[in-house]
């Protein structure tokens, strides 16, 4: 039975499965003999629990702000940029909720085929948030610089995203946390030009604080636990939600002003969000 989470046993599996119920025996660690009779189950959305369903509604809500976002700056790169952020998170919670809708019997090439879209759609969020703070709220790079820059790192996110099945999750992530820190690094830039702007620079701050709560929360539910180097402290369903609102956050500093001016009431939410 614990061999069946190999591929070719997975699919030996589902076989036997198909015609009825199957009987696994195995020995224990204190050496005694157990048998099992396992029969096919269909699985149902209803399975899963409420938390899933919870971060689910967050995604969508935050992409379907991303797209009011960009309807409101259709002008502005940045507030298209934002809204394919909002995409890529809805669209990269879909493979994690099916990853927990599959079992034993599920056939190899359909956990294999969920693992690249789910690689491949975090890389696009992590590089995409990148890109953000990138261009936002001031242009750091030439424009033809930029695209040369996210052809690279795009071909490199891909390439990982593809390895994922073969390698393993190691690179992927690793890889992933570069991508967050590059953001956090775009955005300790971003500081630094608007330094001499008293008002700019405390709303830079703000946002500063606000994305390392996000990134800090992201690697604690994910990236570390996946990488081996930390045992899992926040549950992912409850972390989607408050990572989903710092997003949130920084959507409204799209809206309000290309200039980033959080003054007012604008302030007062970042704050909320981020703390």
């Amino acid at each position: 039975l614990p061999a069946a989470r190999s591929a070719p046993d997975r699919i030996a599996l589902a076989r036997h499965l198909e015609d009825g119920t199957a009987t696994a025996r195995f020995t224990a660690a204190d050496g005694t003999a157990h048998t099992l009779n396992i029969a096919r189950q269909p699985t149902r959305l209803s399975d899963l629990p409420p938390g899933y369903w919870i971060g689910l509604g967050f995604t969508v809500l935050g992409a379907l702000f991303g797209l009011t976002a960009w309807s409101l700056r259709p002008s502005e790169a940045a507030a298209a940029c934002y809204a394919v952020i909002g995409l890529f998170l809805f669209t990269s919670e879909l493979p994690f909720i099916l990853f927990m809708l599959f079992g034993l019997a599920t056939p190899a090439w359909v956990n294999v085929v969920n693992t690249l879209a789910s690689a491949i759609l975090l890389q696009g969020f992590a590089l995409s948030f990148a890109t953000l703070f990138a261009i936002f709220p001031r242009p750091i790079f030439k424009p033809a610089h930029l695209r040369i820059g996210l052809g690279i790192a795009g071909l490199i996110a891909l390439v990982t995203a593809l390895s994922y099945p073969l390698h393993g999750g190691q690179t992927h992530f690793t890889v992933l946390m570069l991508e967050y820190l590059a953001l956090f690094g775009f955005l300790l830039w971003q500081f630094w030009i608007g330094r001499k702007q008293a008002l700019y620079r405390r709303s830079l701050m703000i946002l500063l604080v606000t994305v390392l709560v996000g990134i800090a929360l992201y690697a604690l539910a994910t990236l570390l636990p996946m990488m081996g180097l930390l045992p899992v402290s926040v549950q992912q369903e409850v972390s989607f939600p408050i990572f989903v609102l710092i997003y949130g956050g920084i959507g409204l500093a799209v809206i309000r002003t290309r200039h980033l001016a959080l003054d007012g009431w604008m302030r007062d939410i970042m704050l909320s969000v981020g703390f």
